[in-house]
Parts: C-alpha cells; structure tokens; sequence
C-alpha cells in the first residue's frame, strides 16, 4: 500500500510540474528548521530528490506558525509547543517553477525527538552536521536560507 502512495506522490509531483512550467504560480510555504547539537533535522519526500526541512505549502488564510507545527507532526510526528518555534523570516525564492515565499521557523531542542515518518510522502528522515548538509542535495529554499544565515555570521565575526 505504501508503494502506491508514493507512485500517486510522484505522479502528482510530475503533473504539477508539468503545470508550474506553464504558469509559474506564487506559493506560501513555511520550513521548520529544527536543530539539536549543532545538527538540522532533514527529510527526504518520495517524489523528490532533494532534502529539505519539515514543511509545505501554506493553505489559504491559515497562521504560518500553525502551519509550520501541523507540517511538523504530519512529516515526523513530532508536536512542540507552539512557543518554542522561534520565527526566522521569509525567502522568497525562485525554483520548480514557483516563486516560493517561505516563512522559516526554528525551533532548538535539547533531546532528539523521536521521529515517526509514513514512508509514503516521508520516505527518511534524520539529523545532519554541518559536514553532511555540503554533501547532500539541499531544497534551494534552504540552500538560500543557509548561505545567507552563513554570511550574516561571518559579517557579523568580521565587525566584531
């Protein structure tokens, strides 16, 4: 059954990619970046090659913050409260045909959660150092997210 899901998944996928090309819509998303000892929390969808944070697409009206926690429960089952995520701020961001507004979250936790994924639009999840976030194929959201979090710290060190 869960073969099946991921096929629909990647059928979906391919569709909609078929149909941002020809209208390169505007998109609300929100990321949760969450962090424990130095390492983010990535996810890997079926239908995709990339790793990216916990996240999505932001439904019509909806709270980013509320969204950002249902995305976070939905993909790996983990449910903080909502205060603990601290507000990031928005990218917007050009790929897959979209242009992508995204509205990061991150949230520190001092125990790493227990991750619980559907293996159906999560097929893995698990956190990664600084090492192997160079080595894998990264969202371009949060490539951007964290080239620029990067330049902000070293402009900040060299005015210090």
């Amino acid at each position: 059954m869960d073969a099946l899901y991921r096929t629909a998944y990647r059928l979906a996928w391919w569709l909609g990619q078929r149909i941002f090309r020809f209208y390169h819509p505007h998109v609300d998303g929100v990321a949760v970046l969450v962090w424990h000892d130095e390492r983010l929390l990535l996810v890997r969808n079926s239908y995709r090659e990339t790793w990216g944070p916990p996240g999505g697409l932001r439904r019509r009206r909806a709270d980013a913050r509320s969204e950002a926690l249902r995305e976070l429960r939905e993909e790996v089952g983990f449910e903080p409260v909502a205060d603990s995520l601290r507000d990031a701020g928005m990218l917007e961001v050009e790929h897959s045909y979209v242009c992508d507004h995204v509205r990061f979250f991150e949230l520190r936790v001092e125990e790493e959660p227990e991750l619980v994924i559907d293996n159906r639009e999560v097929v893995e999840a698990r956190f990664c150092d600084e090492a192997t976030l160079g080595r894998l194929p990264l969202w371009k959201p949060l490539r951007v997210y964290l080239d620029r979090d990067e330049a902000l710290a070293s402009t900040r060190s060299a005015g210090a």
